[in-house]
């Protein structure tokens, strides 16, 4: 073979393999970019969704805000309409459901000061009642999911550390004027959230499963609109169940009467008595609002609470689901 014969091959050669390079580069590039504008797509979609719950969260969150403040009001116009006799007794929830936008919202608004209040519960006994009460409570299936986690010992059991030649007459008067600190802040300091998924398939039942319960408020129970279940939980670390049924009776009997004035009729241990008229009473100072939508990634819910402080300064928290 000539060499402009072998030089014309190894030149042809070397365009085929230069062509080959470009064809693979082509089909690469082309890959990529598929690539590229998938992920890009994805990205602006979840960009998207993300705007879209974010913008259902501060809706959420600022129906419940407006809604809130006006709640105690709302409940005792509905207590004077109904009337407060033993038949008619109001609840302590109500709900409805409200267009805020182009999204369906589901509120359940409620008397936190209505339900037994944990928190309180613990510090007039101990852990191993709370557990109890909340058997009592809980349906069975969700009795599983009982894992408190108090960040605080209860008030009780501080007081058995005190020496023996305490006065106790002065302690006694001392907590009566310190609000103990709260135990537990949230349902996941009580509840186990993973223990519900496995047993419900998801937590969205949590609004139900504490509708009697609270760990928020001050800790008085307004008897007024209780449940006798909640009655009795808050009365059993104080006096005998017995007891405890007498004063609900007479109460639920003689409704326009006022608790403190059964309460000194009822019973006869001073201590007991005092303890009581700290635990009982007539009226609320805190409420609550679930709300709850549906987005394209699931439902959303914000549970806001609306609670005085020591000073009598109302505060608002607000918990994202």
């Amino acid at each position: 073979m000539s060499n402009t014969h072998r030089h014309r091959a190894e030149r042809h050669q070397r365009e085929g393999y230069v062509l080959l390079l470009v064809l693979v580069a082509i089909v690469v590039s082309s890959v990529a970019l598929t690539k590229l504008a998938t992920t890009s797509a994805r990205l602006a979609i979840d960009s998207i969704d993300q705007q879209d719950a974010l913008q259902r969260k501060w809706g959420l969150t600022s129906c419940s805000h407006a809604l809130l403040p006006h709640v105690g009001k709302m409940f005792d116009t509905r207590d004077e309409r109904l009337g407060r006799t033993n038949t008619a007794r109001p609840p302590a929830l109500a709900s409805g459901q409200i267009v805020l936008g182009q999204s369906l919202v589901t509120v359940v608004v409620a008397d936190e000061d209505a339900k037994t209040n944990l928190n309180s519960l613990y510090h007039a006994s101990d852990e191993r009642v709370v557990a109890t009460e909340l058997r009592r409570i809980l349906r069975p299936g969700v009795t599983r999911a009982i894992a408190l986690r108090p960040v605080v010992a209860s008030e009780q059991s501080e007081q058995r550390k005190v020496a023996s030649n305490t006065d106790r007459d002065a302690e006694d008067s001392e907590d009566a004027e310190a609000e103990p600190p709260r135990a537990f802040y949230s349902w996941g300091d009580v509840l186990d959230i993973e223990q519900i998924h496995q047993t419900l398939g998801s937590d969205r039942d949590l609004p139900v499963i504490t509708r009697s319960l609270t760990l928020w408020g001050r800790g008085k129970l307004n008897v007024a609109r209780a449940s006798d279940e909640a009655f009795l939980s808050t009365c059993r670390p104080i006096v005998q169940d017995g007891l405890a049924k007498r004063i609900i009776q007479r109460h639920r009997e003689q409704a326009l009467t006022g608790i403190k004035l059964i309460i000194e009729k009822e019973v006869t241990n001073p201590r007991d008595r005092e303890r009581l008229l700290q635990t009982l009473g007539q009226s609320s100072s805190c409420f609550s609002i679930w709300a709850e939508t549906e987005t394209k990634r699931g439902r959303m819910r914000v549970f806001s609470v609306i609670e005085p402080d020591s000073e009598g300064i109302f505060n608002l928290a607000t918990f994202s689901m």
